[in-house]
């Protein structure tokens, strides 16, 4: 799991660790937010967009200062913004920070498909693997059988 962490002064956001993440990543990256005593009794969200669409923001609820990125915004390399809301339900006050600009980067395709075939090796790599599956299988049936 590929972990960003965040700082929340007041309303202020920093990085405090930056790790690489390349574009195509789901449900491998998440963020973990540590807030100053200011955040004190607030349900707290993350709030994510890209500069690709600004429009469409996603907010995803922090459990113990810790949400998942969304892979809506890092399918493709970008600049993600990132920022957090808190909310006292109870008062209806509202705390926001400023926002983070985090780079995401290339990634290796994915269900892109291609035309060419696989190599011999490729298949014969497949055919051994499956074989091997299914004798451990085999195996095991035949072992429950005699028990």
């Amino acid at each position: 799991m590929t972990i960003i962490e965040l700082m929340a002064k007041d309303q202020k956001l920093d990085i405090m660790v930056e790790p690489v993440v390349a574009a195509g990543d789901v449900k491998s990256t998440k963020i973990h937010v540590e807030f100053s005593p200011e955040w004190a009794g607030y349900a707290k969200t993350a709030v994510f967009f890209t500069s690709n669409d600004t429009e469409n923001v996603i907010e995803q609820v922090m459990t113990d200062n810790t949400c998942k990125v969304p892979h809506e915004v890092i399918e493709t390399a970008n600049n993600l913004f990132i920022g957090v809301r808190g909310v006292i339900a109870s008062t209806g006050a509202v705390k926001t920070s400023t926002l983070v600009k985090y780079k995401i980067e290339e990634g290796a395709p994915a269900g892109t498909g291609t035309t060419v075939p696989p190599t011999a090796d490729v298949y014969q790599q497949l055919l051994t693997s499956y074989a091997n599956t299914e004798a451990a299988l085999n195996a095991e049936s035949i072992s429950r059988i005699a028990a």
